[in-house]
């Protein structure tokens, strides 16, 4: 049996019932003022409603951060749900000054929640629904809800910013803005025959994928390594070499399906030369130092595709993570403010 999720507690000063009674009595308050003048009170017209409505819901909210401030002062008050509430108006106007509106009576953690859940989804259900991708996808998943438990607040969130400093964020997301040229260029499907074009377009395929794999392995190892004492700043990660990471991702538990995609002796094939096509059986070989590998054209493809497929998993690494270390917080301080509202001397 499924387990609801808590939900964000009732607004520890909620204005809608405020708001509707002053939006309504106040068109009354404004034509018995008038009438008392001996004039005719002017007609007010939907226009002036809407007027009225807005500038008495700015006033209320900007009075009630106001009156959490002086609770706050409160020795009375109950700190933890006044800080909550306090942090959600924070939050409500930081949403404001990005042109970003949380509806009326939603709470803005919530609302947070919501988006990063949006961000976080597959891009499409075709996507969503391959093997290699949704094998990395549950390794990261796995690998969030671990970071989750074991770091405190802010934890997961003080490494990306550290991340997104350095050359690594940089090529991140110049591989990102490419990316749908690369998918353009891809095949579709697997070639029937070893033509050059075929061969050029699954080696080009493979190795733009294989680097941004690496890229990202790097920064998913770095992350499996928080709260442990492996971990090291982010400078550090940037010298660990591919062999090195696969290691470390190999002895992780939680990475074992990452690792299994990397493809360790082609890569290394094609960052030094180009495969070698048989014209007899129509297999494809990799010649690196250690071995030979040989592939059947459908190997290949089949290959290729499922390490871009787990790159383009891996790609949403960052959203993912945050996603469920804000959702493991919020539904932990959720669970701790439900029950009865005690604010102390109002």
């Amino acid at each position: 049996m499924s387990i609801d999720p808590p939900k964000p507690p009732p607004p520890l000063l909620g204005m809608e019932e405020l708001h509707k009674s002053m939006t309504g009595a106040l068109p009354v308050m404004f034509t018995e003022a008038v009438s008392l003048l001996g004039r005719r009170p002017p007609r007010i017209t939907a226009r002036h409603r809407r007027g009225i409505d807005r500038k008495t819901r700015e006033m209320l909210e900007s009075l009630r951060v106001h009156l959490l401030g002086l609770m706050a002062l409160d020795p009375n008050s109950d700190h933890e749900r006044v800080q909550y509430a306090l942090r959600e108006s924070l939050l409500r106007e930081q949403f404001r000054m990005a042109g970003r509106r949380v509806p009326p009576g939603r709470d803005a953690h919530a609302h947070l929640l919501r988006e990063m859940e949006r961000l976080a989804r597959p891009g499409s259900r075709t996507i969503g629904r391959d093997k290699a991708y949704s094998s990395v996808r549950k390794a990261i998943e796995s690998l969030g809800e671990e970071l989750a438990a074991r770091l405190p607040i802010g934890g997961l969130t003080a490494f990306r910013d550290e991340w997104g400093r350095s050359v690594d964020a940089q090529r991140y997301f110049a591989f990102m803005q490419n990316l749908q040229a690369l998918a353009s260029d891809a095949l579709s499907r697997p070639p029937r025959r070893p033509t050059p074009r075929a061969v050029r377009l699954l080696t080009c395929e493979f190795r733009d994928s294989g680097a941004f794999f690496e890229q990202r392995l790097r920064f998913i190892v770095a992350a499996s390594r928080l709260g442990t004492p492996e971990a090291k700043p982010w400078p550090e990660w940037e010298r660990e070499g591919l062999y090195s990471l696969l290691a470390i991702a190999d002895k992780t538990p939680v990475l074992l399906p990452v690792s299994a995609v990397a493809e360790r002796n082609v890569r290394n094939a094609l960052a030094h030369g180009h495969p070698l096509v048989s014209g007899k059986d129509w297999s494809v070989s990799f010649h690196d130092r250690e071995r030979t590998i040989p592939w059947t054209l459908s190997e290949f493809f089949q290959r290729t595709r499922a390490l871009t497929m787990a790159a383009v998993a891996l790609s949403q690494a960052e959203v993912v993570l945050e996603m469920l270390c804000m959702r493991h917080h919020l539904h932990s301080t959720w669970k701790r403010l439900e029950g009865p509202i005690d604010i102390g001397s109002r």
